[in-house]
């Protein structure tokens, strides 16, 4: 199953017609959390709620890696859960296809994207 998950930094929680939901949508996620970013709490609620939510054999799919995660070790800490309970993950934006989550290949990918998300929260 596909579990879509978007954060969104504006005002209100994204609308269910929101370019990023039917992407999400597109891309066959049948459940879809949101959350309103709060940059005081730094809190994603929902990111945990779908975290919770996923099994074995799903996929997370994100819009990027910036909505998703915070910083490189907030990534990192994702990235190893999702791989000790066997759960893919799917980047829409970078237009990764899944992206499974023992192989060697993609951690590589997932760590180099990692830094460069890193590298534009600081720049912006």
């Amino acid at each position: 199953m596909k579990i879509g998950y978007v954060c969104d930094v504006r005002e209100q929680k994204s609308d269910p017609t929101s370019r990023i939901v039917m992407a999400l949508k597109e891309a066959g996620c049948q459940t879809i959390f949101s959350d309103l970013l709060d940059f005081e709490k730094g809190e994603q609620l929902n990111l945990a709620l779908a975290l919770e939510y996923a099994r074995a054999g799903d996929t997370l799919v994100v819009w990027d890696i910036s909505a998703f995660s915070s910083d490189t070790q907030n990534f990192a800490n994702i990235m190893q859960m999702l791989q000790q309970r066997d759960i893919g993950l799917q980047i829409l934006a970078e237009n990764f296809s899944e992206i499974k989550p023992h192989s060697w290949e993609s951690q590589v990918m997932l760590e180099s994207y990692s830094v460069l998300a890193n590298l534009e929260r600081r720049l912006k």
